[in-house]
């Protein structure tokens, strides 16, 4: 992604966390939590997907013990009523299964998602008793591809399958057998692992505050690049050059046809594009680009694929 486009996607990213956070009321009293606000339970088959969709809290996805899709949604609050604020919708649409929160206004498909708070009286303005997060926990069959998505909180995947992840302020995880994993925050970490490579698809790591790392299997086709501001930046894939625009560093290379695109970007913390073991294991850190020459507009050599 070109920085000025990535830059205007974070732009339009914090005016929707203003925008929540904006909607938020102060809080007193002790917290209060249902750790059973809401459960379904449902059988899905690969290669379905599962898109999960929240607002405000985090989203963690592990493995079904069977051939169904499990869901838990725990809500946590100290003021308002969880019950009658939040409504929670679970969508069948031909292989795709979609399971949301919404807060008092809101729609829910496999292609649109809407949850705001009530309008008050006053001019632009919103109001709310509630301000109730919730956090879902979610078990899917094996070879299920999943799509979680939420504002204000964590998303920690892990799968058998094809993954896309995305917040804006929180950390995301995701651990997958069969790739590629497509992650992205405005305001965390970003690690995600896959063994394998199946769909046709992107490998992508992107945040703008936080560390950015993606774990591959050997890349022997893919047009491959990473980039900070402000940070480390390296690779275990060797022999690529980098421009420096300013003090933004970056490098880039295509190997083979270069089909597939792997891209591993932030603003402020480290860039990294590693090899992952068929069996997991990783091994020592990777070659570390030299720092940007005082002068912009030269280039800057990675070091060799370690060995």
């Amino acid at each position: 992604m070109p920085a000025r486009s990535f830059a205007r996607s974070l732009a339009l990213g914090s005016l929707a966390l203003g925008t929540l956070t904006g909607c938020s009321v102060s809080s007193s009293g002790p917290r209060k939590t249902d750790p059973n606000a809401f459960t379904w339970n449902g059988p899905l088959a690969a290669p379905g997907v599962v898109q999960v969709r929240n607002t405000n809290g985090s989203i963690t996805v592990g493995p079904s013990p069977d051939n169904s899709v499990h869901v838990v949604a725990a809500t946590s609050w100290t003021r308002g009523d969880p019950t009658r604020d939040i409504k929670f919708d679970v969508v069948p649409t031909g292989g795709t299964l979609t399971v949301c929160a919404i807060w008092n206004n809101g729609g829910c498909s496999p292609t649109d998602y809407s949850s705001g708070k009530k309008r008050s009286g006053r001019l632009f303005g919103w109001s709310s008793k509630s301000d109730a997060s919730v956090a879902f926990t979610v078990q899917v069959p094996v070879g299920v591809k999943v799509d979680a998505t939420t504002i204000a909180g964590a998303v920690n995947v892990r799968a058998s399958a094809p993954v896309k992840a995305r917040t804006i302020d929180g950390n995301v995880k995701v651990g997958t057998s069969v790739g590629p994993v497509d992650a992205e925050t405005m305001n965390g970490d970003v690690d995600i692992r896959m063994t394998t490579l199946g769909d046709a698809g992107d490998v992508r790591a992107v945040t703008k505050n936080g560390s950015a790392v993606a774990w591959v299997p050997d890349i022997t086709d893919g047009r491959v690049s990473a980039s900070t501001l402000n940070g480390d930046l390296g690779t275990d894939f060797g022999g690529p050059t980098g421009d420096t625009m300013g003090r933004m560093r970056e490098f880039k290379t295509t190997l083979g046809a270069g089909a597939r695109v792997y891209e591993v970007q932030t603003v402020n913390g480290s860039a990294w594009l590693r090899l992952i073991n068929a069996d997991g294991s990783v091994g020592s850190a990777g070659a570390t680009v030299p720092s940007a020459p005082a002068k912009t507009g030269k280039r800057v050599q990675a070091s060799k694929r370690s060995q």
